[in-house]
């Protein structure tokens, strides 16, 4: 009985050493899954995307020059085009009339607004 199972041990071997690799590797996949889709991962990685837009947004809206030009239609195709691969949705709308807001700029069409939420008091979505 103890040769046959010294036999098999030594013919099947692989098995073994196959099988406990598979489970270290499973053990490490299993880990890395579990840290990158934890709760708190998530939100440290959405609020990281969200900054990052937050942040790119001020930088568009501080710059006059080129709200002005936007407004105007007078702004450079390079510019454009920069603005048109934000990952956001970019709107200005004048208020030529105080009773209606006309869009004049978007750069994507990926995104809408509804008129009549540009109405709305802020907070009132």
């Amino acid at each position: 009985m103890i040769t046959a199972l010294k036999k098999a041990g030594f013919r099947h071997g692989y098995l073994i050493i196959t099988a406990a690799w598979l489970y270290t590797l499973s053990y490490v996949v299993s880990n890395y899954w579990e840290y990158n889709s934890s709760p708190k991962r998530v939100q440290h990685k959405i609020q990281q995307q969200l900054n990052k837009k937050e942040e790119r947004f001020n930088k568009i809206i501080t710059d006059t020059a080129l709200i002005s030009s936007l407004i105007n239609d007078s702004v450079k195709s390079p510019e454009k085009n920069k603005l048109i691969d934000e990952p956001f949705g970019f709107f200005i709308y004048s208020d030529a009339d105080t009773s209606k807001h006309l869009l004049t700029y978007w750069n994507s069409n990926k995104y809408y607004t509804d008129p009549e939420d540009i109405q709305r008091n802020d907070g009132a979505y």
